[in-house]
């Protein structure tokens, strides 16, 4: 699948930046990109109505409290901004 069709903000830098966080996480990055796609097809604006989870994983907003922010600052970040949020989130689980 090309995931790049669906990043609407600097694929280039998106996608470099996922490579990246996907070798420091020890896992292939389709891997990473089709999460992502799963959740909120790769929209960092994606807000769930119901949940209220938000952005490229759908944070719930306990989670974002527990992250140092909120569902209201993840969607107003860029989808590269959010990646480093789902780094933080993905780094416990590495490999």
């Amino acid at each position: 699948m090309n995931f790049e069709e669906y990043i609407e903000e600097d694929k280039a830098g998106f996608v470099e930046k996922a490579r990246a966080i996907s070798c420091k996480l020890g896992i292939d990055p389709n891997w990473l990109m089709y999460v992502m796609y799963f959740e909120s097809r790769l929209n960092p604006k994606a807000r769930n109505p119901r949940s209220k989870a938000t952005g490229l994983i759908q944070f719930m907003p306990r989670t974002a409290i527990s992250m140092g922010t909120t569902v209201d600052k993840i969607r107003s970040m860029s989808g590269i901004e959010q990646l480093d949020l789902v780094y933080e989130y993905l780094r416990p689980y590495k490999s």
